[in-house]
């Protein structure tokens, strides 16, 4: 029964290093790309992270 759970729940599952990097890539390339398009004081990753989970 326990085994069966865990084969189900592959959420819970930490994500792999490369995953997470190509992540943090795409945050910050966007991140560049809008502030090439509309320029804004205070702009960083963390920010464009919050813009898109909000979007999500």
């Amino acid at each position: 029964m326990n085994q069966h759970n865990q084969q189900n729940q592959p959420h819970n599952q930490q994500p792999s290093a490369s995953y997470l990097n190509m992540t943090q890539s795409i945050i910050h390339g966007t991140n560049n790309i809008l502030n090439n398009q509309f320029p804004t004081p205070n702009a960083d990753d963390n920010n464009i992270l919050r813009i898109l989970m909000d979007a999500y």
